[in-house]
């Protein structure tokens, strides 16, 4: 009989890491919950049988609703995960799963929410999983007009979540993803015109390989002056300077950022769907 149990054992988690960095851009998400400094919004549990430990899943509680991270493809495990989650009462969740777009397989991993009937599921959105593939990252000269560039401190949190809540609430690929944690990296840098914010990059959420960058968003009315790509390579060359692959996503309808990555040097990996249950 399969047992569910929260990780309180470090040495454990370590393990477990080096079990999914085996297939770790698809464990990707999995990854940054486990790691600093997304552990400590998102909470590790370990699946066991017999005592023997078997796989695990997190809960992160970053965003406007808790969020289940399944391990890649073990389907033998779901229906024990689904099981523990219906007990934890709660009213909405969200559930994010790759399409496996480079799976040779004839039959794809079906996705965790087919057939969890304690919730109607609906599509919020998908993203395009993008890494850094080329081996130097083109550094372009910065426009004369650009706004101050420089890099965010945690004190800068405030400021940050207020920007957030002003430009981009009604984009449901941003919202309630940007957390102040994410300013421990070091790795987010913001534009400034006149000691406003008027654009941000940063990253979502490091892993032992790979740094995932996330909520980089220029204001309307300063688009189309280079600023977006002058932070998001800021942000990258920090990420490199670490021996780790800078990785990002991107909406599936966001064409014009995806021209951007694509032209720094990113590439699509995988395709990640974004689903909400209600009960």
């Amino acid at each position: 009989m399969y047992k569910v149990e929260e990780f309180v054992d470090n040495r454990e988690v370590a393990l477990f890491i080096g079990t999914l960095i085996q297939d770790s851009f698809r464990n990707l998400l999995l990854l940054g919950d486990l790691s600093a400094p997304m552990n400590k919004v998102s909470r590790a549990f370990k699946v066991t049988h017999g005592g023997e430990f078997q796989t695990g899943f997190t809960i992160f509680d970053g965003a406007d609703v808790p969020v289940i991270v399944f391990p890649h493809g073990m389907t033998e495990y779901w229906l024990t995960i689904r099981n523990y989650v219906d007990t934890l009462g709660y009213d909405e969740i969200m559930v994010i799963y790759p399409s496996e777009l480079e799976d040779d397989s004839s039959i794809p991993t079906p996705p965790p929410w087919l057939g969890w009937n304690s919730y109607n599921w609906e599509l919020d959105f998908i993203d395009d999983a993008m890494r850094f593939t080329k081996e130097e990252l083109e550094i372009r000269p910065l426009p004369e007009d650009l706004p101050e560039i420089k890099a965010a401190k945690l004190s800068d949190a405030e400021r940050i979540s207020e920007f957030f809540r002003k430009e981009v609430t009604e984009d449901p690929a941003f919202g309630h993803w940007f957390i102040p944690e994410q300013l421990e990296s070091e790795m987010s840098v913001i534009a400034e015109d006149s000691g406003e914010i008027v654009a941000f990059a940063g990253t979502h959420f490091e892993t032992p390989y790979t740094v995932q960058i996330g909520n980089v968003y220029v204001k309307p009315e300063y688009r189309g002056r280079g600023i977006g790509r002058a932070v998001t390579t800021a942000v990258t060359l920090g990420i490199i300077r670490t021996k780790r692959v800078p990785t990002l996503f991107v909406n599936e309808s966001n064409e014009i950022a995806r021209k951007l990555y694509e032209s720094m040097g990113f590439e699509i990996y995988n395709r990640f769907s974004f689903y909400r249950g209600k009960r």
